[in-house]
């Protein structure tokens, strides 16, 4: 009994350590023929269907003795299901399997007549259909002299399947009886816990998906980075993880971080929920629910009419002044022709430099700044009221006055704070014990090595491996991406002579730049989600910073000496 206690607790502990339901299938087959010293154990799990309809289907199939193992079955095969229910809807009691997990009690039958076994769960090979077991022995020459038919019922007296064991002879004492029923019970509540577990695990990732629909729906450039930036991340995480030699040689990625990572990757912009989507693809600097470019263009319309208009009149004016001699007349009316001509030509010309200005692509110098201004103030306009208007608004001009890029810096505020709003959405879920850090991992991608990033000012030794790992990735991505309507994708080239500009400005990581350089990480990531101009040669040699290895190595060794020679004197 001892001995069968400890094989008991063994199981137990191995039951426990399954993470997939196939494999926990075929090992409780396993743990049961072992503790009832049986030859063949065949397992079927209870499932139900739409309409309501039970049945048994096979899962699992060993026989010891001769080595099989099985674990599936063909659909439509013979016995690949078994039905619960009779054509009358009443339960299928005729079967041995339903009739044992129907009234949850442990069957034996004997085909000797002489060996009838006395008990409560004894069943007569008469009274049942047994052609699902005799399919076994014509199939695999199962033995079919003594059977024991073990059902799986959870705490929630939930059916959980059967299990059917054969073997040439059963010498059960009341004992082994109670151990059975333990056991099977002790291993239904494993599987319960284990399906509930990846029932939660399911309902998180779909959770996340749609969110990240959410995201995608709102904002299909934004969606389409949630998508890059894992990609990404999990390709440099497995690189590290598989490097033999240099800084990463030790690092290690447990299946359950890399779990956590990755979750944490597509969850890292989840914030953007709240950002207002006019800002978050501001693609010029007029953007609001539309480019206020086209209202510019209208107004250009309307001071080109006035200008018409103004020369129209001034022309009608001459032609009635009978005081004045042709010639003059002719002369005046050519200069004002002209000076038509002029007025609509510079127009269109400013019109132009507001429009290149608009797109907010480079860096404004000063002088085009003061342009723009002088432009405002140049072109008056009369509103429907009889007001007369400089060009541009107060916040037109305010919004072209933008010095690079497209966002003023309260809307640059208002995308950073998504940031907070992410760690705020993170923190307030009760991750499990090895999802803890989703919040730190998502939210930290917008932090510097140096101190200066947001939200938290935290440095490089205040954020875990992982962490600088999606900031590199969130960088690379956002340079590369062709699908931005403010900018154009970036080439490898260009990108990794920014990156490593980065890098020296302590934005970045430096060991794991070095290592996405060293391993090709962005080779890898472009053949796949690049365009083809994109992919042009990376030269190592002209990346700002960047130090082959060879050198690095010796670098460190000298650094080392050093130390040691430091360490020597002071010791003296």
């Amino acid at each position: 009994m001892i001995e069968k206690l400890k094989r008991i607790n063994l199981f137990t502990k191995t039951l426990a350590q399954v993470k997939k339901k196939d494999k926990f299938f075929s090992l409780l087959t396993n743990c049961l023929a072992d503790l009832t010293d049986s030859q063949v154990a065949v397992f079927y799990q209870r499932e139900e269907d739409i309409r309501g309809n039970e049945r048994l289907v096979f899962k699992s199939y060993q026989d010891r003795k001769q080595g099989i193992h099985s674990l599936r079955m063909e659909d439509g095969e013979d016995f690949a299901e078994i039905s619960m229910n009779s054509d009358g809807g009443r339960i299928n009691v005729k079967n041995p399997l339903v009739y044992a997990l129907h009234y949850n009690k442990i069957a034996y039958c004997s085909t000797e007549e002489s060996s009838e076994v006395e008990g409560r769960f004894n069943i007569r090979p008469n009274d049942h259909d047994w052609s699902f077991f005799y399919f076994f022995k014509d199939r695999y020459g199962t033995p079919f002299d003594n059977i024991l038919i073990v059902p799986l019922v959870n705490y929630k007296n939930e059916k959980v399947g059967c299990l059917v064991l054969s073997a040439d002879k059963y010498s059960h004492t009341e004992e082994d009886h109670q151990l059975i029923i333990f056991f099977s019970q002790l291993a239904v509540s494993i599987l319960t816990n284990h399906i509930l577990n990846l029932d939660l695990k399911k309902l998180f990732e779909s959770f996340v998906s749609v969110l990240a629909k959410a995201i995608d729906d709102k904002s299909p450039y934004t969606g389409a980075h949630c998508r890059r930036v894992p990609a990404i991340t999990m390709l440099i995480a497995d690189t590290l993880n598989a490097v033999k030699t240099g800084h990463f040689k030790d690092y290690a990625l447990s299946p359950e971080k890399r779990y956590e990572l990755e979750l944490a990757a597509l969850l890292h912009d989840c914030g953007k929920v709240t950002t207002p989507v006019h800002i978050m693809d501001k693609s010029t600097k007029l953007e609001t629910i539309f480019d206020r470019i086209h209202l510019l263009d209208e107004r250009v319309e309307i001071i080109k009419r006035d200008f018409e208009i103004e020369s129209l009149r001034g022309q009608i004016h001459l032609l009635e002044d009978k005081k004045m001699n042709k010639k003059d007349r002719l002369e005046r009316i050519d200069s004002l022709g002209k000076k038509l001509m002029y007025q609509l030509e510079h127009l269109e010309k400013d019109f132009q430099f507001l429009k290149k200005i608009n797109f907010g692509q480079e860096k404004v110098a000063e002088t085009d700044i003061h342009h723009v201004r002088e432009i405002s103030r140049r072109y008056g306009w009369v509103d429907r009221y009889e007001v007369t208007r400089d060009f541009l608004t107060d916040n037109e001009l305010k919004n072209l006055e933008i010095k690079k890029g497209t966002l003023l810096p309260e809307e640059r505020d208002l995308i950073n704070h998504h940031i907070d709003v992410t760690i705020e959405m993170l923190e307030s879920i009760h991750f499990p014990a090895h999802l803890k850090r989703i919040p730190e991992l998502a939210g930290g991608h917008h932090e510097k090595m140096d101190g200066s990033g947001y939200p938290k000012q935290l440095t490089r030794f205040e954020m875990s491996l992982e962490a600088r790992i999606m900031g590199l990735a969130d960088i690379f991505e956002a340079l590369t991406a062709v699908d931005r309507p403010y900018k154009k994708g970036k080439t490898l080239s260009e990108t990794m002579h920014i990156m490593g500009l980065m890098m020296q400005g302590k934005f970045i990581d430096e060991d794991l730049f070095h290592a996405f350089v060293d391993e090709k990480i962005y080779l890898a990531y472009a053949k796949e989600y690049l365009n083809d101009y994109q992919i042009d040669e990376v030269v190592h040699s002209k990346i700002p910073g960047y130090i082959p290895p060879e050198e690095r190595i010796l670098q460190e060794r000298r650094k080392k000496k050093r130390f040691n020679f430091w360490q020597v004197k002071k010791a003296a």
